[in-house]
């Protein structure tokens, strides 16, 4: 346990898929400074299903625990429906509770962001995913007959094939998946970039888990440390260098309005100080409407059971 008021160099917010990552790759940069990684959940419950990828939407249902339960607004374009938003509560981070399925991103909207945001557009980010994907594994689900057959009906629908989703241009159109599984004693394994890339492993790596950061402390505009709790305890951590805040789409924006950093309107209706007015902090979040798709088959015919995620019937 770290102790109260204790310095670090670095403090990482978040053990996921970013933070794992960045924690680890200070600590190798440089052996003589100091992170602190923080982290809201622990470690998984039950490793064994945890990590068999085709018992994931069991694990989200059978361990509320791993999961934020986080929930939309009425939405009005879906007869103003409440959506569940799946955000990830446990070391390893949204990668350990999803379908392990592999996407980058698409091009353009690297690109769009890049225009507001320099250094984000696709080519500035394209050698950091090369680079993580030298070291995590990338599967592509194989295709058999079955599978064959269901791209030939979506051929015959007009879709047109898509040869690598990751690395063409546009994202549209039939591909087979993507997915971070590796094999382990001839088996498939969720892989995360917690479990890859270790960052506990380093010995100037201090991680703390089931600790929930409710704010980042400030000296005018300069991020000075961190507040957390765990337990019924809080602690205040101070930083020299930097502070990287990677909990997820929405507890990274959260804490920024925590911290004062938000539209002033917002943080007034809370009574919290200002840092900076910034009007688009926790404001439009896009998601991907996932809908699923269902079909009969003749009596004499079975449908494969594939050990990936999204392939199991």
């Amino acid at each position: 346990m770290t102790e109260i008021n204790s310095m670090y160099d670095y403090i990482v917010i978040g053990a996921g898929s970013a933070g794992s990552i960045v924690a680890s790759k200070l600590a190798a940069s440089d052996s003589n400074v100091s992170i602190l990684l923080i982290e809201a959940g622990g470690t998984p419950p039950n490793p064994i299903e945890m990590f068999t990828p085709s018992y994931w939407f069991e694990v989200l249902q059978k361990y509320p625990e791993i999961d934020w339960g986080y929930k939309s607004q009425p939405q009005p374009n879906l007869n103003n429906r409440v959506i569940k938003l799946a955000q990830a509560k446990v070391l390893g981070g949204s990668a350990l509770h999803n379908a392990t399925v592999y996407v980058r991103g698409g091009q353009s909207d690297f690109n769009a962001w890049g225009e507001v945001a320099p250094g984000w557009s696709w080519n500035d980010v394209l050698p950091y995913f090369e680079s993580v994907e030298k070291t995590m594994e990338v599967l592509v689900g194989q295709t058999d007959d079955f599978i064959n057959d269901l791209f030939a009906a979506a051929k015959e629908y007009g879709l047109p094939e898509n040869p690598n989703y990751n690395t063409s241009e546009s994202q549209y159109g039939y591909a087979s998946f993507q997915f971070n599984n590796i094999t382990l004693d001839s088996l498939l394994c969720r892989e995360t970039s917690y479990t890859t890339f270790l960052p506990e492993r380093y010995k100037n790596v201090t991680l703390v888990t089931r600790a929930i950061v409710t704010r980042i402390l400030f000296k005018g505009t300069q991020a000075v440390g961190v507040e957390y709790v765990q337990g019924k305890n809080k602690y205040s951590v101070d930083v020299e260098n930097e502070i990287v805040l990677s909990a997820g789409a929405i507890a990274t924006p959260k804490i920024l309005m925590l911290s004062g950093i938000g539209d002033e309107a917002e943080l007034g209706k809370f009574d919290i100080d200002v840092v900076v007015n910034g009007k688009e902090v926790g404001k439009n979040l896009h998601d991907d409407l996932f809908v699923s798709a269902g079909f009969s088959i003749p009596e004499n015919k079975t449908v494969p059971i594939y050990p990936y995620s999204l392939e199991r019937w």
